[in-house]
């Protein structure tokens, strides 16, 4: 009986986890209108996956691979960057 209650330690990780997309979500939005990421964003993603690691949980398959598009889209942010240094130079 006492095992169907969730523990703080799920209900913790759950909380995390849901909070974790929510940021995600603000983040993607962000990047599909190209508009900047806010580092809060990103310093509150990188606390919480800490957070959701050390209590075991998995942030899911979707939300590893936006954060793997998110550093694809930086590539490129500063790729552009530079390369309109470079033609400036000129």
């Amino acid at each position: 009986l006492m095992s169907s209650l969730p523990t703080p330690k799920t209900e913790l990780g759950k909380k995390l986890s849901e909070h974790f997309d929510e940021i995600l979500e603000k983040v993607k939005a962000a990047l599909e209108n190209g508009s900047v990421v806010k580092d809060d964003y990103i310093e509150k993603l990188k606390e919480i996956r800490e957070q959701l690691r050390d209590l075991k949980v998995d942030i899911g398959k979707q939300a590893k691979e936006l954060l793997d598009q998110m550093k694809d889209k930086e590539k490129d942010y500063w790729k552009k960057i530079l390369d309109k240094l470079n033609i400036s130079k000129r």
